[in-house]
């Protein structure tokens, strides 16, 4: 018998224990109706909740969309989640993707991407080597939160 010895923590994860000699076939298939987020070489995520998909009318994604412009993010950069079309994405996902400094999460609570710890809005605080701040929707912020977030990413970005 093998001793095992994790030095960090796992979150929401299986391991499985095979001997040397144990021989492992995975077959899968994929039954996922949503698209797969691909968080290759993006920097910053930009999580949100709304109904409304649509790319071309939203307010809160041209938002989000001009507000990264201003951060000098290339599109190339970021990447714009919005929970309510994949319901199980999870800070696990970015934790796994060592590429993701940032995550900006706009009307929603931590606890809903499987990370329950204590949080001010508006504050950043530093979890892994992201750093991550939260803030009401962008379709109910008011105009002095609106200010205080867009402090608080310039200084994120190192902008001011």
């Amino acid at each position: 018998m093998s001793t095992f010895e994790f030095n960090t923590a796992i979150l929401d994860e299986t391991v499985y224990l095979l001997d040397d000699a144990a021989k492992l076939t995975i077959s899968a298939k994929n039954a996922n109706v949503t698209t797969v987020i691909n968080l290759n070489k993006v920097s910053t995520v930009m999580v949100y909740s709304e109904e409304n998909t649509d790319e071309s009318s939203n307010p809160t994604i041209i938002a989000m969309h001009k507000m990264a412009a201003a951060l000098q993010l290339a599109s190339a950069d970021y990447t714009l989640i919005n929970i309510h079309q994949h319901p199980q994405f999870r800070i696990k996902q970015l934790l796994a993707n060592t590429d993701v400094k940032k995550l900006v999460c706009l009307g929603l609570c931590l606890s809903d991407l499987g990370l329950y710890i204590e949080n001010e809005l508006y504050n950043p605080f530093k979890f892994n080597d992201i750093t991550i701040i939260t803030s009401h929707s962008l379709l109910d912020i008011s105009p002095e939160h609106k200010k205080l977030l867009w402090g608080k990413l310039q200084k994120m970005y190192g902008l001011k």
